[in-house]
């Protein structure tokens, strides 16, 4: 009878895991087969409460992030940056995409043109209420999307320059300075000659594993070579991929980081060396889709 129970339980812990061991395929169809001028999954614009994490335990589709990473279709990403109905971790996991797929200059373009199509509509809308309400003295006003917060704010958030950066740090409490500034010097050899990030680091933190701590626990995986940061970062640190401040590495270092603007550099504190690899620039001043838009708005000066 004991044994009857253990395999019932069993099965039943083996049905339950499978579930949530794969993501939605009904969901990951709709992706798929999504074309221009169909409606969006509802499920994108609002994640099932009932599919997220409890109590912190994650597993394989309890996010939304993990179904929008899916997405290849940047037109289907645009649609739910711009829906007024999707949430907002359904909207920061599709700017995010947005960016890996066109990088912050794609989501720039994107800003300023859908901006620019607004702005003619709701000049146009307004003046055919206006027209055509001869009783109404004053002119009506027809509500721009950017008046929402999050597009409002994403608005201004492109007008900031922003660099792609990768960064590692050796504790010198650690390792000797000049072996950690050679280890971190051969890491953006590497990056720079085009490797990926994800495979050097991985290589250089595997090569370099805290023996010490293993030494204690041989399952330990602790490495002396620091991930610090993968994403796109703005002078004060903001992460657009993210939409939260850095807190892994100096953020003082980036004004040395923003002159510079490309190639890898390594930067000594007291505490630590770090290594940044600078994969792209964007200024954003240099838009010049987004100036035209503040010139057209611009009052003309008399002569």
């Amino acid at each position: 009878m004991k044994r009857l129970i253990i395999i019932t339980v069993l099965v039943w812990l083996t049905g339950f895991f499978t579930a949530f061991a794969q993501l939605d395929k009904g969901l990951l169809k709709e992706i798929a087969t999504w074309e221009k001028g169909k409606p969006i999954p509802a499920r994108l614009l609002k994640f099932p409460d009932d599919w997220k994490c409890v109590d912190h335990v994650r597993w394989v589709g309890s996010s939304v992030e993990e179904y929008i990473e899916e997405i290849k279709d940047s037109y289907l990403l645009a649609e739910l940056i711009f829906d007024d109905h999707t949430q907002a971790d359904c909207f920061r996991a599709a700017v995010k995409r947005f960016i890996s797929l066109k990088g912050i200059d794609g989501l720039a373009r994107l800003v300023a043109d859908k901006q620019a199509l607004d702005d003619s509509l709701t000049k146009e809308y307004s003046t055919l209420l206006t027209l055509n309400d001869e009783t109404n003295i004053m002119p009506y006003i027809v509500s721009s999307i950017f008046e929402r917060p999050v597009l409002a704010t994403l608005m201004q958030l492109v007008h900031l320059p922003y660099i792609t950066l990768k960064a590692a740090s050796i504790d010198k409490k650690d390792m000797e300075t000049k072996k950690a500034i050679n280890i971190l010097r051969k890491m953006g050899t590497e990056l720079a000659a085009g490797r990926k990030w994800k495979d050097v680091y991985e290589k250089f933190s595997d090569a370099n594993l805290d023996m010490i701590e293993y030494a204690k626990n041989p399952k330990s995986i602790r490495t002396l070579v620091h991930y610090n940061c993968d994403g796109v970062i703005s002078p004060c640190g903001f992460d657009i991929m993210r939409f939260t401040i850095v807190r892994y590495f100096p953020r003082a270092h980036l004004k040395e980081l923003f002159r510079a603007e490309k190639g890898y550099h390594i930067i000594e504190t007291s505490d630590a060396v770090y290594l940044y690899y600078i994969e792209a620039y964007f200024d954003g001043s240099a838009n010049q889709s987004l100036q035209a838009i503040g010139a057209e708005a611009a009052p003309q000066p008399e002569h």
